[in-house]
Formats: C-alpha cells, structure tokens, sequence
C-alpha cells in the first residue's frame, strides 16, 4: 500500500531533523512551536523553532511539491483562502529584517517513496527560499516556485519574478545561525516591529492591496 504525501507528513519529519541539528549545535534548550490556525492566518506561517528564555526567531512556512521533472520540484504558495498567505509572509520576514528569519521551507519529495528513501535525513533535500527575494505579490492569485535542488535556485512562475532566485540548504541555515546571520532573538524583534509596522503601512504597498490579517506580534505570543 501506498500512502499519501501530506504537507504535515513533511512538516513534522523536517522540523524533528532541524530541531535535532540545533539543538546538538547551537542550544540545547530548542524547541518547535506549531501555530494554531487562528495563529498562522496572521503570520502565514506553520512553526518556528525556538530557545528558552531568549527565543531564536527561525520561523517556516512549509510547502508541498505538487510536480517534478528531473531535478525540478514546482511548489505551490499563495493559495490561501484569500491569496494573501505570502503578502503576510513576506512582511513577517521584512519585519525581521536585516536577519533572515522567516523562510519557506520546500522539501524536494515528490511523493512517499521518495521520501522513504530518504530517511532518516528528510531535512538534507529541504530547501529555504526567503520570502523578501519573491517581493510582495498582490494579484489575489496563486502562484508557483519552480525550484531546481541541482543549482539551488528557483524562478517564480509569474510575471513580477522571474530571475533565479538563490535557495538556501540547511547547511547554510545552521552555519548562518552561528555567526547571527540568521534568526532573530525576541528582544531585537520586538524593537524592530515598532518601527517597522509604521514603515509599510506608508512604503512597501503603495499602490497595493495589503493583507487583510496581519499580526507581527502572533510570530512569537499566542494570540
């Protein structure tokens, strides 16, 4: 019998590798925490991964291939309810900024098989695409990420991007968290989000449609 390949099914066997990569090299109190629905229709996003007391903001939005050819994955993304999903992602990870910390997290299986086969090491074919290096998006429509693992780079199938846009490894993630190129603790978070929930408000959808739900400070309080 042959079961499905569900988002979930990636979602949590990758965040158990990733949890267990930074917890034996960087902190041994990480831990993950999973967004509520209500949560993740603010942020866009599935989980973030965690350390006690000082939280290091690495948040991901999972996605699942939908095709392959060779060494070409096609994602889908910005197919919520109302085809704001990546507009909230994208100002979760600008409100970060000039740390990445928000991604989508894209792992390169195309179906059970292949991810049985990779087993027990799902999060070394995922791929983290960050979402300021698509832009914001506001044509109420979904979109696709043609992701090639060969050159880790990806094309987004639309008119607004369509230049090679790098893909990280999770490699590269764990190596960026150790020398603070990437994740974000609360304290500088929560100083960045006061000047920036002003700055695009006025600057970075102008002219556009901005999401309808948006709620920075869900990426790390319940609400």
């Amino acid at each position: 019998m042959s079961y499905p390949l569900t988002e979930k099914t990636l979602e949590l066997n990758v965040l158990k590798n990733m949890l267990e990569d930074i917890q034996g090299n960087i902190s041994r109190t990480a831990y993950l925490y999973g967004f509520s629905l209500k949560h993740e229709s603010t942020t866009g996003l599935d989980a973030t991964i965690r350390v006690r007391g000082n939280p290091l903001m690495l948040a991901l939005q999972f996605k699942k291939a939908v095709k392959k050819r060779g060494s070409v994955y096609t994602f889908r993304f910005n197919n919520n309810t109302y085809y704001d999903q990546h507009n909230m992602l994208y100002l979760s990870a600008w409100s970060t900024r000039p740390v990445s910390s928000v991604f989508y997290a894209l792992p390169a299986y195309a179906d059970i098989n292949e991810l049985t086969r990779s087993s027990p090491n799902f999060h070394i074919n995922t791929y983290l695409l960050d979402p300021l290096y698509v832009g914001p998006i506001n044509d109420w429509r979904t979109h696709y990420i043609i992701a090639d693992v060969s050159s880790r780079t990806c094309v987004i199938r639309s008119e607004f991007r369509n230049k090679p846009i790098k893909l990280y490894s999770w490699k590269e993630i764990v190596e960026g968290i150790q020398t603070e190129k990437f994740g974000i603790r609360t304290s500088a978070f929560l100083d960045n989000i006061r000047v920036s929930l002003r700055e695009w408000k006025q600057d970075i959808f102008i002219y556009r449609e901005k999401p309808r739900r948006t709620y920075m400070r869900s990426l790390i309080m319940p609400i």
